[in-house]
């Protein structure tokens, strides 16, 4: 006896075994297999380096579904479950699993599985609902094809065909019938599918596989002959075939709907330019030189939707070949084949040319309207490979360096210049307000700094984020131009900062410097010259709008990430709000005015903080209105309207705090609107924290279900990171960061005199 360890699970056997075959069969045919004790450690040692076919140990011990379920398993959950089988070998609970013990547990899942494998097939092939199966019906279910040349070969491991195949299952379906009635029972059904665990049918099943082996038909089995036809090959189930094959059939057919209509759109839509341009040379100069523009940008937009769809057409194609051809290796079958060759290679979507004669028509057009200069008409049509950066100028690069020393540098002056400020600059009163209005411009442009590094990130994974966010593959920013743009925007956000710390030398006033930042920065933006990449500020502004007009357009995958970008960004856009109001009202207001545009008092500022959830929360609630799906988008929806809440009840809460109703500090009122506050703080930060982890991350999925059988809290079982330290370490910052309005809510309206507010809120906003 011996105790059975329950990290790893191995079958291993030290005795000698000699099958002998019947006589007649074959005139000597011996296998022997022999293992020492002396050699046992060094056949341990083989099995645990991977010499030995550890699923195949696995299957045995744990059964086909099991073994597929442990695979998935931690190591820790595995070894738990492990140690619960094994206390289910030890019949007599003596601690130990003996040889017999071990053997008959195997016996027990092997039998587990034939039950099961039979009770899942009877169904399928008893076509008449009879509870017998005849071979007709067991025929028509297994060989689905028609065979139309009975030489064929069906198993191209053993070069079996068709009418061998038949003969063979038709002699072991008579065999079965132990009744004789020409129909299998349920017991019947299984002998015939294991024969090798019937012992009436053990005969017959070891005379198939020695002819199987026997390539050379020698009548006798080389130890080559054996190793080569004892290779590992996947056991494909009959009516997993069929399933198979029916979403292949379902897939097939989505893509030929699919692509014809695109088909049709775009062949209607190219007759429709190509009359346009037979028409521009009837124009006069100068309305032809403006719809030639117009038609070049149309017929170029056109001309990549065909590339797109002649890539879907190949990609498809491609796809379809692969699978089918893994299917056959598997299963070690023709039936993929026959499929892609009759199937596939038939479909529409392959078989038709059309698409490859509207790419030619519209170069044609093109270099029509380029006057026959077909370099130049090539050159504005071409599309670079989805997936692939495309290349850009090295001054994109040298821009991005330049950029950056010149940051580094003038922090380093800045800081020099704000050291030698005069004391009485100080007691500047536009100096607060013109310091915290710059921080809008350093949240911006460390936003872009990591917008960069994530695509480049990215580009490194292999994710196609030009095909995710819809960009245009002639034209878009990669990261080396994202960095450029941080770092410009970064050298605008310091030299606003430069006319700040030199404003007592240069006799300006120090709003000056955020005035110049957000003027430059609003003016990049909306500049209508053709300067500065105008199709990504286009690209940008047209996102924005939609975001603005949410309920009204249906949400992409960039609408709904540019709204939650924003809601990160929501501090600079209170920020650029409270310059704003500052420069107006504060400058215009007349002295000794209790008005304020950092509190509630102002309603401007309320709209402004609850705009990015309510834009999340028009996306949520439209694309229920295009899907009719509550799970997730209403939920979704359910978070961000918490949002409302707390921003209201903290306007409320900071105008009775702040003292513009001083009379009220004390009463209930107050005690109610700042409870209020705290607790749709909590609601909204449980919701928003739960949703993380539970939704975005599905970090631990079934936790209802585990939480009514009170079971332990585990982690989901497939992971990204090996450790789980690094998913913890997520989870506690971004709890952190969810409760981080606690501290803010605190130190803000005076509860705790700690540290200034403009510090906690500058710290989370860059953190975010």
């Amino acid at each position: 006896m011996f105790p059975l360890p329950t990290s790893c699970i191995y079958i291993h056997t030290t005795k000698s075994c000699t099958l002998h075959l019947p006589a007649g069969t074959y005139k000597t045919t011996i296998i022997q297999i022999s293992v020492s004790h002396a050699d046992t450690k060094e056949t341990v040692a083989e099995h645990l380096t991977g010499e030995h076919n550890a699923q195949f140990d696995h299957e045995a011990f744990l059964g086909k579904s099991e073994s597929d379920k442990f695979d998935k398993l931690t190591p820790q959950e595995a070894k738990r479950r492990l140690g619960l089988i094994v206390d289910r070998i030890d019949t007599d609970k003596d601690g130990f699993v003996t040889e017999k013990e071990l053997e008959a547990w195997v016996g027990h899942v092997g039998k587990r599985y034939i039950i099961d494998s039979v009770m899942r097939l009877a169904p399928h092939y008893d076509a008449d609902g009879d509870d017998y199966i005849t071979f007709d019906e067991y025929r028509k279910r297994a060989i689905r094809e028609e065979i139309k040349d009975e030489n064929a070969i069906y198993d191209t491991r053993y070069k079996i065909s068709y009418k061998d195949m038949i003969k063979r299952k038709r002699k072991l379906f008579e065999a079965a019938d132990l009744d004789g009635d020409k129909k299998l029972t349920k017991d019947e059904l299984a002998d015939f599918l294991h024969p090798e665990e019937a012992p009436h049918l053990k005969e017959m099943y070891v005379k198939n596989r020695m002819e199987d082996m026997d390539r050379n038909k020698d009548m006798f089995l080389t130890l080559s002959e054996y190793i080569e036809a004892e290779e590992v090959v996947v056991d494909v189930d009959e009516d997993l075939q069929e399933e198979f094959f029916r979403k292949v059939d379902a897939q097939l057919l989505s893509i030929d709907k699919f692509f014809s209509k695109e088909e049709v759109d775009l062949q209607f839509a190219l007759s429709e330019l190509e009359e346009q341009v037979m028409q521009v040379g009837m124009l006069s100069y100068r309305r032809a030189g403006k719809q030639r523009r117009v038609l070049k940008r149309a017929l170029s937009e056109t001309y990549l939707n065909l590339i797109l769809l002649q890539n879907f057409q190949q990609l498809n194609h491609t796809g379809f070949r692969k699978i089918l051809k893994k299917h056959d290796k598997l299963a070690q079958s023709s039936r993929g084949k026959a499929k892609f060759v009759q199937g596939v290679c038939r479909a529409h979507f392959w078989t038709s040319k059309k698409v490859t004669k509207m790419i030619e028509q519209a170069e044609k057009s093109m270099i029509q309207l380029e006057d026959g200069n077909r370099s130049k008409a090539m050159n504005r049509l071409r599309v670079p490979p989805l997936g692939t950066e495309h290349r850009r100028s090295h001054w994109t690069s040298y821009f991005a360096g330049l950029f950056s020393g010149l940051l580094i540098l003038s922090i380093v002056v800045v800081c020099i210049a704000f050291s030698q400020w005069p004391t009485r600059s100080y007691a500047d009163p536009h100096l607060e307000p013109s310091l915290r209005a710059m921080r809008a411009g350093l949240v911006l442009s460390i936003w872009f700094y990591g917008f960069a590094v994530n695509t480049f990130g990215w580009r490194r994974a292999g994710v196609n984020n030009v095909l995710i966010f819809e960009f245009n593959p002639r034209d878009y920013l990669n990261f080396v131009e994202l960095f450029a743009v941080a770092g410009m925007i970064s050298v605008i956000w310091i030299t606003g900062l430069y006319l700040i710390a030199f404003a007592p030398w240069l006799h300006i006033p120090v709003y000056v410097g955020p005035l110049a930042m957000y003027g430059v920065l609003l003016s990049l933006l909306f500049l209508p010259l053709p300067v500065v990449r105008p199709r990504s500020r286009i690209w940008l502004l047209k996102r924005l709008g939609r975001i603005a007009c949410a309920p009204f357009f249906p949400v992409t995958f960039a609408d709904f990430w540019i709204a939650d970008q924003l809601t990160s960004l929501s501090l600079a856009m209170l920020d650029t709000e409270y310059f704003f109001c500052y420069l107006f009202y504060g400058q215009i207001a007349p002295e000794g005015s209790t008005f304020s545009c950092g509190t509630g008092t102002y309603g401007l500022r309320v709209v402004v903080a609850v705009l990015p959830a309510w834009w999340r929360f028009a996306q949520c609630m439209r694309r229920y209105y295009d899907t009719k799906e509550a799970n997730p988008h209403l939920i979704n929806a359910g978070k961000y309207s918490t949002s409302f809440f707390v921003v209201v009840f903290s306007a409320v809460a900071s105008t009775v705090i702040d003292g513009s109703l001083p009379f009220l500090e004390q009463s209930l009122l107050y005690l109610a609107i700042f409870c209020l506050w705290v607790l749709s703080a909590v609601v909204s930060t449980s919701y928003t924290f739960s949703w993380d982890i539970l939704m975005d991350w599905s970090l631990f999925p079934n936790i209802p279900q585990r939480c009514c059988r009170k079971k332990a809290l585990t982690m989901r079982e497939e992971r990204i990171y090996t450790y789980k330290f690094y998913y913890v370490l997520a989870l506690v910052e971004d709890f952190l960061f969810r409760i981080l309005w606690i501290f803010n809510l605190s130190v803000g309206n005076h509860v705790l005199k700690l540290v200034s507010n403009d510090i906690i809120a500058t710290v989370a906003g860059v953190l975010e």
